[in-house]
């Protein structure tokens, strides 16, 4: 072989052997950012499943409080109607049972803690007093 064609053939060579560690190169590069959005999907897919417990529990907690709330506006609203039922004939004259007016004040401190704190926690027994009877 004469010496032009082996410069040409180490050239060749050499090009080629940059050319292919270029492309080498980029596909480890390409390999190691892959694995990084892996990675960062999968942390991403972990957050998501944490949340979606997280708010299944507390939508489950708020169909609870819901129902017991509920609970209790159907109970209250049956002994107002039953206190009113059986002084039917006193209301003509605007005269209410001091039953009533204790209800009346018992609602209306449970719609005003339901209203501070929210439904989630239990409503708290109103306290009868001597000034409900007023």
């Amino acid at each position: 072989m004469n010496t032009a064609a082996s410069i040409l053939t180490l050239v060749l060579t050499l090009t080629a052997g940059a050319v292919g560690g270029t492309f080498w190169g980029q596909h480890l590069e390409r390999k190691n950012q892959d694995a990084e959005t892996v990675a960062q999907l999968k942390a991403t897919l972990t957050a998501n499943s944490d949340l979606v417990k997280r708010s299944t529990e507390a939508s489950q907690t708020i169909r609870t409080a819901t129902a017991r709330l509920q609970q209790a506006q159907t109970q209250n609203l049956k002994d107002f109607r039953h206190e009113l039922q059986s002084t039917a004939t006193d209301r003509a004259g605007c005269v209410f049972p001091a039953g009533v007016m204790r209800g009346i004040s018992a609602a209306r401190d449970r719609a005003a803690a339901a209203a501070a704190h929210g439904i989630v926690d239990a409503v708290p027994a109103a306290t009868g007093g001597t000034a409900d009877d007023r």
